[in-house]
């Protein structure tokens, strides 16, 4: 097969997470007693993001020898459009689109531990892109469905900053406006 792109410093196909157990990291011990005392088992394993990816602030923990992804999310964002990206990500994956359950905890898939929000979600193994031209025509066509998908969504969807040059914008425009030819 073929590579679309040549590969360069963030080119790694494997999801790389940490050597080391972060069960004993002081930054952790509070959350892990959180997940103690609400029952959801013994906390096994904490593993650390090990590369330069987005979700760096994603833990990998295995809880009673099942394998869970732990986000702590970013500050800046407000509970209220927290809990919008999780009420998208429950109505995506009751649309039969791969996206990973979220483990609900006395009733919330959203809970407060040490000034953080955090959630907890499944884990499945999986790679990143790798830049093969049938990945790339896989990709293209599943942006499209997902996006069809993404405007039957029933609430209002915040898009976030607006960040586009003036030139980018136009494209834009203009690709919306032929997007039926």
């Amino acid at each position: 097969m073929q590579n679309s792109f040549e590969k360069d410093f963030f080119t790694i196909t494997e999801i790389c997470w940490s050597k080391k157990n972060y069960i004993n990291d002081n930054s952790l011990k509070k959350i892990i007693l959180f997940l103690k005392k609400k029952n959801c088992g013994n906390v096994n394993q904490v593993k650390k993001r090990s590369g330069l990816e987005k979700n760096s602030s994603n833990y990998l923990i295995t809880i009673n020898k099942k394998k869970f992804i732990l986000k702590k999310w970013n500050k800046s964002l407000s509970k209220k459009k927290i809990k919008n990206i999780l009420d998208l990500t429950i109505w995506l994956k009751e649309k039969k689109i791969f996206f990973p359950d979220i483990k609900i905890i006395n009733n919330n898939s959203l809970f407060l531990v040490d000034g953080f929000y955090w959630t907890i979600f499944s884990h499945s193994e999986g790679s990143h892109f790798s830049g093969k031209i049938e990945e790339f025509e896989n990709l293209s066509n599943s942006i499209g469905k997902f996006f069809s998908l993404l405007s039957k969504y029933p609430k209002k969807i915040d898009s976030g900053p607006k960040f586009y040059k003036k030139k980018s914008l136009l494209i834009l425009k203009k690709m919306k406006n032929k997007k039926k030819n």
